[in-house]
C-alpha cells in the first residue's frame, strides 16, 4: 500500500467513527424529550422575554471577540496575527463544528492560522493548549465559587475538586514541559533517543516561548471574561425564558453544561447540548419540560448567529464545504501515521 493510501485509509477509517457521534446525539434527544408535556413547553416558549434574548446574542458575540483577542495575544511569539484574523479564523471554526461531527473545526482553525504563520502548525497547536488549560482553571475557579454562593449537591463540591487538581496538575506538567525544553535547548544536548522525549520536545518549547512572551498574561485574564460573557449569555437566556433559579443556582447550571460540552459528540454537540443543560438544570430542582424547552431555546438563540457569523467568515477563507471535510480527515490522519512512524 502507498503513502498516500494509507492515510486516506485511515481517514475513512477516522470518518466511520463520527457515527459515534451521530449516535450520541440521537440517544441524548431521545432521552430529552421523552416525557415531556408539548402542551407546557409550548406555553413557556410563548411566554419568553425578547429583550432578555437579545442581551444573550450579543454577549455571546462578546466572547467569541474575546476569544479571538487572546489567541492573537497568545501567538504573538510565534508571528505578527491580528485579532481580527484569529477571531475569523475561531468562528469559522466554530460554523464547521455546528455540521461536522468530532469539533473538526478546531482542526480548520489550527490549520487557517498555521498557514498565515507560514505553516508553523506546532506552535499553533501549543497556542490551542495553552488556551484548554487556562479555560480549565477559570473554569474551576468558577466552580468553586459557586460552591461557596449556592448549595451543590456533594457529587458536584467533589467533581470541582477533582477539576480543579486535573487543571493544576496538567497545568505544572505544562510548565515543567517548558522549562525543561528551554534548559535542554541552552545546554545544547544531543537529540534524545527516548522516542516520547523527541515527540514532546517541540511542544515543551513552542510552551515555553508562550508563556514567556508578553502576552501570554493579558491572554490569561481575558480567558476570565471568554468564560463570563458565556455564562452571563445562559443567564440572560434563563431570564428571558423565566427559570425560577437564582443567579448562582444559573451559573452552576451553565458550568454543568459547560463541562459535559467540552465531550465531542454530533455536529454542534446536538443533543448532547440538551442533554447536560437539561442534566444541570434538573439539579436545581427546574422540571424535566421546563429545562427541555429551555435547552432548545438556548442553543438556537446562540447557535443561531454563530451559523450567521461563522458561515460568512468560512466563506471568506477560501475553502469548500464539500472538500473540507476530506481534507482535514486526512491532514489528521496523516498526523496520526507520523505520530505511529
Amino acid at each position: 500500500m502507498g503513502a498516500r493510501e494509507k492515510p486516506l485509509k485511515a481517514a475513512a477509517s477516522s470518518g466511520g467513527r463520527a457515527w459515534i457521534g451521530y449516535l450520541l446525539a440521537a440517544g441524548s434527544l431521545i432521552w430529552v424529550f421523552h416525557d415531556v408535556s408539548w402542551a407546557d413547553l409550548s406555553s413557556e416558549v410563548r411566554g419568553m422575554q425578547p429583550e432578555w434574548l437579545a442581551l444573550a446574542v450579543l454577549t455571546d458575540i462578546l466572547a467569541y471577540l474575546t476569544q479571538g483577542w487572546r489567541w492573537h495575544r497568545l501567538l504573538e511569539s510565534t508571528g505578527d496575527v491580528g485579532p481580527l484574523e484569529t477571531t475569523k479564523a475561531t468562528y469559522a471554526g466554530l460554523y464547521l463544528n455546528e455540521i461536522l461531527p468530532l469539533r473538526m473545526g478546531e482542526l480548520l482553525r489550527i490549520h487557517l492560522i498555521a498557514q498565515k504563520l507560514g505553516g508553523a502548525y506546532g506552535a499553533v497547536v501549543s497556542s490551542v493548549v495553552v488556551e484548554r488549560f487556562i479555560d480549565a482553571i477559570w473554569l474551576a475557579a468558577a466552580f468553586g465559587v459557586v460552591v461557596l454562593a449556592t448549595p451543590l449537591p456533594r457529587y458536584l463540591v467533589d467533581a470541582e475538586a477533582a477539576l480543579a487538581g486535573i487543571a493544576f496538575g496538567g497545568l505544572a506538567a505544562l510548565v515543567g514541559l517548558a522549562v525543561l525544553s528551554q534548559r535542554r535547548a541552552r545546554e545544547r544536548r544531543p537529540p534524545s533517543r527516548n522516542w516520547l522525549w523527541r515527540k514532546l520536545r517541540p511542544l515543551g518549547e513552542s510552551l515555553g516561548r508562550i508563556g514567556g512572551s508578553r502576552g501570554a498574561l493579558p491572554a490569561a485574564l481575558a480567558s476570565s471574561g471568554v468564560l463570563g460573557f458565556q455564562a452571563l449569555a445562559f443567564y440572560w437566556a434563563a431570564r428571558s425564558y423565566g427559570l425560577p433559579l437564582s443567579f448562582w443556582q444559573v451559573i452552576g447550571a451553565f458550568l454543568v453544561q459547560h463541562v459535559g460540552n467540552a465531550v465531542p459528540g454530533g455536529p454542534g454537540n446536538l443533543g448532547t447540548y440538551q442533554l447536560v443543560t437539561v442534566l444541570g438544570l434538573t439539579i436545581f430542582g427546574v422540571e424535566k419540560t421546563t429545562a427541555t424547552g429551555f435547552s432548545i431555546v438556548v442553543f438556537l438563540v446562540l447557535t443561531i448567529p454563530l451559523w450567521a457569523i461563522g458561515s460568512v467568515c468560512f466563506a471568506r477563507s477560501g475553502l469548500r464545504l464539500s472538500t473540507v471535510r476530506a481534507e482535514l480527515e486526512a491532514w489528521r490522519a496523516g498526523e496520526a501515521a507520523g505520530r505511529a512512524a
